[in-house]
């Protein structure tokens, strides 16, 4: 996944966290055109092309990152730090919601 992949993120990351600061909805315009960049950045990672089996796979990876044992995982990274990582965990929490909006997954 390399610099490209870790740039990409950063800047993607800090996109959603200055929604997140704005107050944006998951559903708003801004948030959804974050998501759809988002999933296709883990595709190009990938190396594959968005289509129906790859958002399979992606919502199961939406799916683990929901998962208590990884919120309580940022729950810790977030009392620890919070001024830097609660920031992160928001932008974070703002993608998985517009991903779940976009694709019905309430």
């Amino acid at each position: 996944m390399g610099t490209g992949w870790n740039e990409g993120m950063r800047d993607l990351l800090a996109r959603a966290e200055a929604c997140w600061r704005q107050g944006l909805s998951p559903a708003s315009s801004e948030v959804q055109a974050l998501v759809d960049e988002w999933v296709s950045h883990f595709a190009n990672a990938m190396q594959t092309e968005v289509t129906p089996a790859f958002l399979t796979r992606f919502t199961e990876y939406v799916r683990q990152v929901e998962r208590e044992p990884n919120q309580r995982l940022w729950d810790i990274f977030c009392r620890l730090n919070p001024e830097r990582m609660r920031p992160a965990y928001e932008a974070q929490q703002l993608l998985l919601a517009g991903f779940r909006v976009k694709f019905g997954l309430g």
